[in-house]
């Protein structure tokens, strides 16, 4: 029982960081825009528009991984999946999920990924 309350709260943490970051998201977009007013229609141009527009452009490339990330992690909760590792499905160390709670990977699994380049 202690464990289903456990996955409770951190799908809640994992939706309030999910909310949180597209707002941060959404924030960003706006902000991409022509001195005018008028938004930009051509995301993938602003990078190089101007150093500002290149710092929000690379915030919005990586917040839109992380809520891809965090949606996952929601998703595997929902599954009954989170916390088992994708490679060797043996559970993900607590520690390890504290600290990146969106972890697929055991951090065994994890550096043998990583040291063969995938």
């Amino acid at each position: 029982m202690g464990e289903d309350k456990d996955l409770i709260g951190i799908r809640e943490r994992l939706v309030e960081q999910l909310r949180a970051l597209n707002a941060d998201v959404v924030h960003d977009l706006d902000s991409l825009g022509t001195e005018d007013g008028t938004h930009l229609a051509d995301i993938e141009d602003l990078a190089g528009d101007s150093s500002s527009d290149a710092v929000i452009f690379e915030r919005f490339r990586a917040g839109g991984a992380t809520l891809d990330q965090l949606q996952r992690a929601i998703d595997r909760i929902d599954r009954g999946t989170y916390g088992i590792c994708e490679e060797c499905e043996a559970p993900i160390a607590a520690p390890r999920l504290e600290a990146l709670p969106f972890a697929t990977h055991c951090i065994d699994c994890k550096r043998r990924l990583e040291a063969e380049g995938a």
